[in-house]
């Protein structure tokens, strides 16, 4: 049966069925709920809807974790992820200062644990890279 054929007899399915709102294409089968709305949206029942048109508020759409930080930034706590990434760029800055390995090797060690941390609960594209101990003293010139 070729294309057109098959869309001409779709299309008087359609039309048999009282439905000519569908589109080209469409699915044979169509539960109870969407065939009751559908029928009240062709008799017009949704016209004197309270708020038909109005933009839909972007935090009030189904999305949990946006839902949940806004509650957090709201109350003011942020995700454990962004405290991390705030304390990784404090270390690294702190990292710059220093000029003895050993405060140099503990520090990074440190960053490293957190970078590890943040990682494990940030979205991937927030993670951040860890720093090696013999890049970092090579690149310094300790």
């Amino acid at each position: 049966m070729a294309f057109d054929e098959m869309r001409k007899n779709q299309t008087a399915k359609n039309i048999a069925m009282g439905d000519q709102s569908i589109s080209k294409f469409t699915w044979d089968y169509e539960d109870h709920i969407t065939s009751i709305v559908r029928r009240a949206e062709r008799e017009g029942q949704f016209e004197t809807v309270k708020g038909k048109g109005m933009a839909l508020d972007p935090d009030l759409t189904y999305n949990p974790e946006r839902q949940l930080n806004k509650v957090l930034k709201d109350n003011g706590f942020l995700p454990r992820w962004v405290e991390l990434g705030r304390e990784i760029d404090h270390l690294k800055h702190e990292l710059t200062l220093f000029d003895d390995t050993y405060n140099i090797e503990r520090t990074i060690k440190s960053i490293n644990k957190k970078v590890m941390d943040h990682n494990m609960s940030c979205p991937r594209t927030a993670q951040k890279s860890g720093i090696r101990l013999e890049d970092y003293l090579r690149e310094s010139g300790l």
